[in-house]
């Protein structure tokens, strides 16, 4: 829920606050959210810019930077993390400043791996062969790029212990993302199969998903700000392509898969994360397209029939959203004993 400055107004006129007493409410509410991330043109232009800065030290880096070598890397890296450090320390410190400077921090933690590529390339040390020039970090699933990865995940933990900012697990949850597929050739070798790629990524993405949730109840229980939004994004995401991508060619197992979509939203509904629902909706919708353009192509009812299901849906919705707040509590009282306390929809409803 958002309240403007007209909502506090009104409320003085229909006598439900005092006269003054508004202005008064709106100036404390915008003295305690000053450090707080807001949709305004100064906070779209501190994302903006942090986000144009990591792209022009990742994917948007030049071939030419190879003629730097690694000395050369690793010194542009150590002197953009120490300047980015040191600002985001004296912005971080002061309420009105703080979300720039915890950009700021996020920014020296992502030049973590291009410090720790040019190190790598001059020592020549590589857990598998020279992986490529440091953009292929983006791009390529290799595992030479693993140091670079448990390297800016143990930074990130440290970091995040000093200073209290969850964009900060974005690059976490990045590099976090990157491991589940770069692990792959190291444990499997060059020649690892595609499934065994797509069966790691399912396991790795529900560890993450299990890991955000233990966050998530953490926050809630014992207050906080949003640190599970990223680890649950990234691991939601290594999980469904996982399965997406998973098809042995049985009717069986498609069908599972749509049942598992159907259970992703059902779960966004309890942890009350909208990425499972978009994922669970697309998967869904992607085992529909599959039975329209394959198993029902010459049907002259199967359009009819997911109109009635569309229609039925949207009622659904609608219904739904009358008598949230019951079917909530219903959903609460119908768990199994002991259950309640690890479902962070129920743990809200105490």
């Amino acid at each position: 829920m958002q309240i403007s400055r007209k909502d506090l107004e009104e409320m003085e006129v229909r006598g439900i606050l005092a006269p003054g007493q508004g202005e008064q409410l709106w100036q404390a509410l915008r003295e305690r959210g000053a450090g707080e991330p807001r949709f305004d043109l100064a906070h779209v232009l501190y994302y903006l810019g942090s986000l144009v800065v990591m792209g022009a030290m990742s994917y948007f880096m030049t071939l030419g930077w190879a003629s730097f070598g690694g000395s050369g890397l690793a010194a542009v890296a150590g002197s953009y993390m120490g300047l980015f450090a040191l600002a985001g320390r004296t912005y971080f410190a002061q309420p009105q400043t703080r979300v720039a400077g915890g950009l700021l921090w996020t920014l020296a933690l992502t030049m973590v791996p291009l410090l720790i590529y040019g190190i790598q390339d001059i020592l020549g040390i590589w857990p598998q062969e020279f992986p490529g020039t440091y953009r292929d970090f983006y791009v390529w699933v290799r595992g030479g790029w693993f140091w670079m990865e448990v390297g800016t995940l143990g930074t990130g933990m440290w970091l995040l212990r000093r200073v209290p900012f969850p964009f900060l697990l974005m690059p976490v949850s990045l590099a976090l993302y990157f491991l589940s597929m770069d692990l792959v050739p190291l444990m499997y070798g060059q020649d690892f199969t595609w499934d065994q790629r797509l069966w790691f990524s399912i396991w790795f993405g529900l560890a993450m998903c299990l890991g955000a949730y233990g966050v998530d109840l953490k926050r809630l229980r014992h207050g906080g700000e949003d640190f599970a939004g990223w680890l649950y994004l990234f691991g939601a995401t290594a999980l469904w392509c996982g399965l997406s991508l998973l098809d042995s060619g049985e009717e069986l197992q498609r069908l599972g898969y749509a049942l598992l979509n159907l259970g992703l939203i059902f779960l966004s509904l309890l942890v009350d994360r909208g990425v499972f629902l978009v994922y669970g909706s697309l998967g869904f919708f992607g085992y529909l397209s599959y039975l329209s353009y394959t198993v029902f192509a010459d049907s002259l009812f199967f359009p009819f029939v997911l109109s009635a299901l569309g229609v039925a849906l949207i009622l659904a919705g609608v219904q739904y959203h009358k008598h949230e707040e019951h079917i909530k509590k219903t959903l609460r009282r119908h768990l199994p004993p002991g259950l309640a306390p690890w479902i962070p929809v129920a743990y809200r409803e105490e």
